[in-house]
């Protein structure tokens, strides 16, 4: 996380991650000239994870060879829900027509990167002479699996992409929110940092500037009973699920007024957003109360968690992984970084329809620092 910013003013010496959020660095003391940098929090929170979780399983040749793969991510992400509608992708319609082409690039570059981690795995010459060495073991193993069911690597391709879009859509825009509401709630930063300070979960260091030397992201989740529950209230706000389950049984549903008589072989969908403004679930439903979830809190603690993940059998296998992954990229900022809004006080960008969780309604400039430290 030292390396977030990096207060070039040369784009070409930028992150990847900086491009994609147009950061602008700003000379407002001339003390310190470069000391802060102005950004799109949003892409810039999107375009961080995105080059953490993917070379963490593909190894960093996927994306040194395909440097525009999150444009293409954002380019496809748009026409989602007109896929999940079941319009055809023959449709002519111009901004869909682009994504689908993003989609396919994705697809063919994926296949590409499985080929070539193939031939590694076998010994093989590699094609462009790429070095595949970092790949995960993790994705090792999944090719293992496809090799023994005769899989080609477009079949992988394909396979490979609908992982990586549940992967990265969902967590990269929760981050962005727990992040938000971190930074932007009066008082809460500094409670979070007094927590993270006491319970021995991390180290700095004493250099310049100054890097997380240790943390346990393990403990993070149990030793920081407020640090999870804020990224569980912010879950709580921002989810937009849709569950579907299978009707196997006759069954009647009567909501006080109405019966409904559901055929075996119906189709149920439900919005598992809908309790979250229920009251007697959800005491003072409308309000982000970072304490909601801590046991013994003045919040009203509920056990019920969001239920944005699933539940039973079709709860997200990966749900584990991304919230280690965002509590980990979260305390890292937390510890070495001071942000504000841009202009003025923090304002919140408000929602609109996303994947499982709400995408902002604008983008939100900021202003980012190092923090001092003691």
């Amino acid at each position: 996380m030292s390396s977030l910013i990096g207060f070039s003013e040369n784009t070409d010496l930028q992150h990847p991650w900086e491009q994609l959020a147009n950061t602008k660095v700003l000379r407002l003391d001339p003390a310190y000239p470069g000391h802060v940098v102005e950004a799109d929090l949003e892409s810039l929170l999107r375009g961080l994870s995105f080059h953490i979780s993917i070379p963490l399983l593909y190894g960093h040749d996927y994306l040194d060879r395909n440097p525009l793969a999150l444009c293409d991510w954002d380019c496809f992400g748009g026409q989602t829900a007109l896929l999940a509608l079941g319009v055809p992708t023959w449709v002519p319609i111009p901004s869909f027509r682009c994504g689908i082409a993003a989609r396919d690039r994705l697809v063919d570059s994926i296949s590409c990167d499985c080929r070539r981690t193939k031939q590694y795995r076998n010994g093989e010459a590699v094609d462009y002479g790429a070095d595949m060495t970092d790949v995960s073991e993790t994705a090792l193993d999944r090719y293992k699996v496809y090799d023994r069911h005769g899989l080609s690597a477009e079949n992988i391709g394909h396979i490979e992409f609908s992982l990586l879009w549940a992967q990265n859509k969902n967590t990269q825009q929760l981050l962005f929110w727990y992040i938000f509401y971190i930074y932007s709630v009066p008082g809460l930063l500094d409670s979070l940092r007094q927590e993270l300070a006491s319970s021995g979960v991390r180290s700095i260091s004493a250099d310049d500037p100054p890097r997380i030397t240790r943390l346990n992201i393990g403990a993070l989740g149990k030793q920081c009973p407020l640090l999870k529950s804020t990224f569980l209230e912010s879950f709580r706000v921002t989810e937009e699920s849709i569950m579907f389950r299978r009707v196997t049984e006759r069954l009647t549903l009567d909501d006080g007024k109405d019966q409904y008589q559901l055929r075996p072989g119906s189709w149920l969908s439900v919005s598992t957003a809908l309790t979250r403004h229920v009251s007697s679930i959800y005491p003072l439903p409308l309000e982000f109360l970072p304490d909601r979830f801590v046991e013994g809190s003045t919040a009203s603690y509920k056990t019920l968690r969001p239920w944005g993940l699933g539940l039973g059998l079709t709860m997200c296998k990966g749900r584990t992984f991304a919230e280690k992954k965002v509590l980990a990229v979260a305390a890292g900022m937390i510890a070495l970084w001071d942000i504000e809004q841009a202009v003025g006080e923090w304002q919140h960008p408000g929602f609109r329809t996303g994947a499982t969780v709400l995408d902002p309604a604008s983008k939100l400039r900021v202003r980012i620092k190092r923090r001092t430290l003691d």
